[in-house]
C-alpha cells in the first residue's frame, strides 16, 4: 500500500506540474517554482509520465487491497480537480493538502483494520496539512501579492490567518 500512494502522489504531482507548466514561467513564479527538467519534456512525455504513474497505482490498488478503492478514487477526483484548478479558493488550497493527506491514511489502514486511532490519526494529518497550508500562504504573501493566486492572507490578511492557522495546528 505504500507503494500504491507513492505512485499515486508522483503521478498526482506530475499532473499539477504538467497542469501548471505555463503558470510556472511568468511572474514572481518563476524564482520561487523550480522545475527545470520538467520545463524541457515535451507535453505528451508529461502526460505520459503521469498517466503512467496514476495507472500503475490503480492496478496495484486492485490486485492488494480492492477495497480500498474506494479512498483511491477520492484521492484521484482531488488529484484532477487542483490539475483542473477547482480548488483556486483560499479555503480549497488548504483543504485539499488535508484531505488528502487523511485519504491517503485511511487508504493504507484499509488493507488491514480500520480503528479508532487511525481516524484520529488521519483527523491529525486533516487539520495539521490544513493549517500548514495556511502557514505556506503566510511565507509566501508577499509574491502571491502579484498573482491572481488566492489565499487566506490575500483575503483574510495575515493576523487571520495566523489565528486560523494557530487553531488548526492546535487541533491536530
Amino acid at each position: 500500500m505504500t507503494l500504491v500512494g507513492w505512485c499515486l502522489a508522483v503521478g498526482g504531482f506530475s499532473l499539477d506540474f504538467y497542469a501548471d507548466r505555463s503558470l510556472d514561467v511568468k511572474g514572481p513564479r518563476t524564482t520561487i517554482r523550480h522545475n527545470p527538467w520538467w520545463m524541457v519534456l515535451s507535453r505528451r512525455v508529461q502526460g505520459f509520465f503521469s498517466l503512467s504513474f496514476i495507472i500503475v497505482s490503480f492496478f496495484l490498488t486492485s490486485a492488494v487491497a480492492p477495497q480500498t478503492l474506494f479512498f483511491w478514487i477520492h484521492i484521484l477526483g482531488i488529484i484532477v480537480g487542483l490539475a483542473l484548478h477547482l480548488f483556486e479558493t483560499p479555503l480549497g488550497r488548504c483543504l485539499t493538502p488535508g484531505l488528502l493527506q487523511a485519504l491517503y491514511l485511511l487508504m493504507g489502514a484499509m488493507a488491514g483494520n480500520l480503528s479508532l486511532g487511525l481516524y484520529l490519526l488521519a483527523g491529525m494529518f486533516f487539520f495539521g496539512m490544513f493549517g500548514g497550508r495556511g502557514l505556506i500562504d503566510i511565507r509566501d504573501y508577499s509574491q502571491d501579492m502579484a498573482t491572481p493566486v488566492q489565499t487566506l492572507p490575500k483575503r483574510y490578511g495575515v493576523k487571520r490567518t495566523a489565528q486560523f492557522t494557530t487553531i488548526c495546528l492546535l487541533i491536530a
